[in-house]
């Protein structure tokens, strides 16, 4: 059944081939797309109408040096430049209207096992390149901008009264609202390290009275790692725990606890042991508390 490659197994877990952008990503971008342009769009006014002014201006000497201009050029100079308003008026707003439909974003643009519409339409797979490089700028967004941005606000959370997530289920809501899928636990986590690094490093270097390096005013949780790393472990296990359950047709699954005890601690213990060896530290932990 070709719907097997895109029904995700579970509507809990974001490992979806389908989409990989979150819709909460996709708004904050369209809302900054919509913030540069109304801000480019007031620059452009104001500096058409400091020309307008300068016109006018240039207008009025030219005049005075001419004695004055008649009733008759001068309605008609007014006319023509409400005119000239009223035009450039509409040809903004077209042109914001235009800007606004252009920010309807596909990012199911890269689903395995489409057939190419090249031959078919060819108006079609111009906009599916379109909305292609469209997906990779959000896609580079996120990487370069938004989760840059959130480990540093991780930073500054001492600073601004942000709540740190303190569970995985609160860390998931955290990342979620901020447009990131779970799946980036990863970056995240070597950005959360590197600040970390650059706080040891401006440590030492104040240590050694070098001026190169300074320390910042706020430094990195090393709870957030620590969190980030928990989560990453948990989700690992629970595939690899899930597959276990899952071989030789379920046997596992039906005593679930031994090898629910075993995986567990292998996942926790520090080193592998025989069975001689864990009695000896076992008995040895007894007559420890004893």
């Amino acid at each position: 059944d070709d719907t097997n490659e895109v029904v995700p197994p579970s509507l809990n877990d974001d490992e979806w081939i389908m989409c990989v952008l979150r819709p909460e990503l996709v708004t904050q971008y369209a809302e900054m797309k919509i913030n540069n342009f109304l801000q480019e769009r007031a620059l452009k006014m104001k500096q058409a109408s400091e020309d307008s002014k300068e016109v006018r201006n240039s207008e009025v000497s030219q005049d005075a040096a001419v004695g004055g201009i008649t009733d008759t050029t001068d309605e008609s100079k007014v006319e023509d430049k409400n005119k000239n308003v009223g035009e450039s008026k509409d040809n903004l707003a077209n042109a914001e209207e235009e800007y606004i439909r252009s920010l309807q974003y596909n990012v199911n643009v890269f689903l395995p096992s489409l057939r190419s519409i090249e031959t078919i339409d060819k108006d079609a797979y111009d906009q599916l390149h379109k909305d292609e490089e469209e997906a990779r700028e959000l896609a580079r967004h996120l990487w370069d901008t938004v989760m840059p941005a959130l480990t540093k606000d991780i930073r500054l959370s001492s600073g601004n009264g942000l709540q740190i997530p303190a569970d995985g289920k609160s860390l998931t809501e955290f990342i979620h609202q901020r447009g990131i899928n779970c799946r980036y636990f990863g970056r995240l986590a070597e950005l959360a390290q590197k600040e970390e690094q650059d706080d040891v490093a401006a440590e030492k270097a104040m240590e050694n009275k070098d001026a190169r390096l300074k320390l910042q005013r706020y430094k990195m949780p090393l709870s957030w790692l620590e969190l980030l790393e928990c989560e990453m472990v948990a989700r690992a296990a629970k595939h690899v725990l899930d597959s276990y359950m899952r071989e030789q047709g379920g046997v596992a699954s039906a005593q679930p606890a031994q090898t629910i005890a075993s995986f567990l601690s292998a996942l926790v213990s520090i080193g592998e042991e025989s069975a001689a060896e864990t009695e000896i530290r076992m008995s040895n932990l007894r007559d420890a508390l004893d």
